[in-house]
């Protein structure tokens, strides 16, 4: 399987994650700080749909070999990287050692995608 449609797995699959775990997370009403903290936890919720979109965009682009691909990809590729080391904090602090070490693989993952296509 080509490097591109692996990536492009990997985005698509990732970003369809992120939105239906807020949307799970919203509708279970697991959301607490939209109660203690609402402007920053909605401004936070709104980042990640943005990579949720983002990581989608990037998926169809690699799917259809996009030129744009790859710039895509670079942008996102850091705010996923971002998010992952700002969830793995949070999940570490509530000793949830799973989540937090899952999270690090994604953004590992991540990185090393885009270490490969950007040299392809």
């Amino acid at each position: 399987m080509k490097t591109s449609r692996i990536t492009a797995i990997f985005c698509l699959f990732t970003g369809c994650s992120i939105a239906l775990l807020w949307v799970m997370l919203l509708a279970a009403g697991q959301v607490s700080e939209l109660r203690s903290e609402p402007l920053r936890i909605s401004m936070h919720m709104g980042s990640e749909f943005i990579l949720a979109l983002l990581l989608i965009a990037s998926g169809i682009l690699w799917l259809r070999e996009n030129k744009r691909a790859l710039l895509c990809y670079a942008f996102t590729c850091g705010m996923l990287v971002y998010s992952t080391i700002n969830a793995t904090g949070y999940y570490a602090e509530l000793s949830s050692w799973l989540i937090a070490a899952t999270l690090l693989l994604i953004g590992f993952a991540d990185l090393f995608l885009f270490f490969l296509m950007r040299n392809r």
